[in-house]
């Protein structure tokens, strides 16, 4: 009872992460399935059918992965809607997450406005380098964030059994991110002895991390180990994991896992403010404990990137395959801006109005660092200051929250025609459960509107030697093999050459991938059966 006594609530922080969630919706509270939403929200819908999309080669081995998320989110998905399961979720996460931000930045000595300013400025300046993200949709990923969160508060507060729980819940949540952050965490605890702790508070750090990760790891592991891959390839063991490796790296997730393809040119520069920074303004705004404490966790994510970079000059593409570059492309930028906002709160303590001006300073500061970036990364250059402008705050803001209405309001209330939506619903209400579709590899959300099997979705990339069979379709569906590869350049051929099949290449992939249908844009198929067709979209009955 006396705990709850002495539970007060801190109502200036309370409605301050109010703001910074309304801000968040205003971004990403759309009535549409975001990317990674379209292959995650497969998992809950699979445990609940296991039937469904039994026919999909790709789609049966991940369900294994993130499954503690997809029991979690159960109960949403035999309620409501699917989007509508999926909008009440991403509430509930962005909610989680700002009070785990809220909890750490409080041990940091960040003021409510203070707080405010860095949940805007994070946000809203583009300083990611691998494509990672810690806010945005309703998967696994941004909860493991939120457990990470209240792990470094935790050891922040030197409350070791507690960091340890947290940090182990975070791996359960999302193997890679949770794991990364876990081993950093691990050695930071275990180098930063200046409290002469003793060994036992280690090992049961250590312990419980362990412990509350096995609810995800073992699942996971199972899962890699278990998942035998496709029967479409062979050759010898060794070979293939290599092929595999690389491809993987160099091919299917360069955004992610290939610094060549992220960090070119002048980017180099970027990296490193990134990553001295941060370091730099917790040692001079922080208390010694603190800072040496959290400094050892940057550092230490540092190394696993630069190890990293080191992997890719070396090919040793294993070593890649497993997404070192995540944890640090998502935290250093936060911890940039943490310390930043100190910075800024240190120097307006002392000025008259500090509040108001240090709000009027967010328009500044987005100029000034989106411009930065720009010049940095040609291919972002905006060519006017208008443009420029856009992005910024307060009108930013505006924007997407016009925008963002204007969309609930298409889909809800006026519900303005969509083509692909109208395609998928007739396809789920007049096709065969068990039909397989050859259809758009970049729409990612076929399999969850539709409810049915595809030859391949560029989403959905294996991580066990069936990537190779992945990889083949995916030339299949291209019309041959890519002139340029990583994302961005495979966008623009698939959607060149998708539509250009020909007859006799559809009937091939008939016969190798027992295809039933194929949904295209192309309304010149002279020999097979148009089934269903609308202004933009037509689907045939392949025959």
């Amino acid at each position: 009872m006396e705990t709850y006594k002495n539970f007060k609530i801190d109502w200036n922080y309370f409605f301050a992460g109010l703001i910074c969630i309304l801000f968040i919706m205003s971004r990403w509270f759309l009535p549409e399935f975001v990317e990674n939403e379209n292959i995650y929200s497969i998992h809950p819908l699979k445990m609940l059918d296991p039937e469904y999309l039994e026919n999909d080669p790709f789609m049966g081995g991940i369900s294994y992965f993130n499954i503690i998320f997809s029991v979690a989110c159960l109960p949403f998905y035999a309620l409501f809607d699917h989007l509508i399961a999926v909008m009440i979720i991403r509430v509930i996460i962005w909610s989680f997450q700002i009070w785990a931000l809220s909890k750490l930045t409080k041990t940091l000595g960040l003021k409510w406005w203070a707080f405010i300013f860095f949940i805007i400025i994070w946000l809203n300046v583009p300083t990611r380098l691998a494509g990672e993200w810690v806010i945005r949709s309703a998967e696994s990923k941004p909860v493991a964030y939120g457990f990470i969160f209240l792990s470094i508060n935790a050891l922040l507060n030197d409350e070791l059994k507690k960091s340890g729980i947290f940090s182990g819940i975070a791996v359960s949540f999302h193997v890679l991110a949770g794991g990364w952050s876990a081993v950093a965490l691990f050695i930071t605890v275990v180098l930063n002895n200046y409290k002469n702790r003793e060994i036992k508070e280690i090992i049961c750090f250590g312990i419980n991390l362990l412990i509350f990760s096995l609810p995800g790891l073992l699942p996971a592991v199972y899962g890699l180990i278990g998942f035998q891959g496709s029967s479409e390839i062979s050759g010898t063991a060794s070979l293939i994991n290599q092929n595999v490796d690389k491809i993987c790296v160099t091919f299917a997730n360069p955004f992610h896992l290939d610094p060549a393809y992220f960090i070119q040119g002048v980017e180099a520069i970027k990296v490193i403010f990134l990553f001295t920074v941060p370091i730099f303004l917790y040692k001079k705004f922080l208390k010694k404990e603190k800072s040496r404490a959290i400094n050892t966790f940057l550092i230490i994510l540092i190394v696993t990137f630069i190890i990293g970079i080191i992997a890719r000059k070396l090919e040793i593409y294993k070593y890649l395959k497993y997404y070192p570059f995540r944890v640090a492309d998502g935290l250093l930028p936060l911890n940039l801006w943490i310390g930043f906002s100190l910075m800024i709160q240190t120097v307006f303590d002392r000025l008259k109005y500090k509040k108001i001006l240090a709000c009027s300073l967010i328009p500044i500061i987005m100029i000034t660092s989106n411009y930065l970036i720009d010049i940095s990364e040609p291919k972002r250059r905006y060519s006017s200051f208008k443009k420029l402008l856009k992005r910024t705050e307060p009108r930013e803001t505006a924007y997407r929250t016009k925008d963002t209405l204007e969309r609930l309001h298409n889909k809800f209330v006026k519900k303005k025609f969509d083509g692909f939506d109208d395609m998928a619903n007739w396809i789920k209400l007049n096709t065969p459960k068990d039909s397989i579709f050859l259809t758009p590899p970049w729409k990612y959300s076929f399999a969850l509107k539709a409810q049915r099997a595809q030859v391949v979705t560029y989403k959905c990339v294996p991580i066990d030697k069936s990537l190779l069979a992945w990889k083949q379709r995916m030339e299949d569906l291209n019309g041959g093999k890519f002139i340029q590869e990583g994302k961005g350049w495979m966008y623009k051929e698939l959607k060149s050459n998708y539509p250009k099949l020909t007859e006799y290449e559809i009937l091939d992939m008939k016969k190798k991938y027992n295809v039933d249908y194929i949904l295209t844009t192309n309304n010149g198929y002279k020999n097979f059966n148009i089934v269903y067709q609308n202004k933009i979209y037509t689907l045939y009955k392949i025959t």
